[in-house]
């Protein structure tokens, strides 16, 4: 079972809350795995050093995003407070089940009332966060998450959110401006 995070390091993405989770679930059979172009910095190191424990990786830049999200049974968005989160999307694309913070915009991507994508956890909250990743971890099948499973709740809504769609969206919105 492998737990990750893609993306900055910073207060607002929550890294802390992720790292108290993982420790205060102390998995013997389990990896966290921290990537993005900080997550071996001095402040990622002093953060896991004084907060985190267990089988956590501090991988650093990866090449393809893809690749990472399907190296996870698990992603987890711990923000604080974040403008969307597209890494939700692209890990969902990836048919990766994905726990996120009520501070990160793509919650609302999460869509809990069809078949298990994701789980909703208010931001700052260790205990909720550690009791997702636990849900997940006893529960979690990857044969239950199919591109079928994926593609009936909010696999479709994702690749709505692609980078390129995105940018097309902002281009198209700064030219309609006076």
């Amino acid at each position: 079972f492998t737990v990750g995070y893609l993306g900055a390091v910073g207060p607002d993405k929550g890294l802390i809350y992720l790292l108290q989770a993982w420790k205060k679930l102390n998995y013997p059979d389990a990896s966290l795995r921290i990537a993005g172009r900080d997550s071996t910095s001095p402040l990622v190191c002093h953060l896991l050093k004084h907060f985190g424990g267990g089988n956590v990786e501090l991988v650093g830049w990866v090449d393809s995003a893809w690749d990472f999200y399907d190296s996870l049974s698990l992603y987890v968005q711990p923000s604080v407070t974040e403008g969307f989160g597209i890494e939700v999307l692209e890990s969902l694309a990836r048919g990766r089940p994905v726990v996120c913070s009520d501070g990160a915009g793509a919650k609302d991507v999460i869509r809990l009332d069809f078949d298990p994508t994701g789980s909703v956890v208010k931001a700052r909250d260790v205990d909720a966060m550690a009791d997702a990743i636990e849900h997940w971890k006893d529960g979690y099948d990857p044969k239950d998450l199919t591109w079928e499973s994926i593609t009936s709740s909010c696999r479709g809504e994702a690749e709505d959110y692609t980078w390129d769609k995105i940018r097309a969206r902002y281009v198209d919105l700064w030219k309609g401006l006076p």
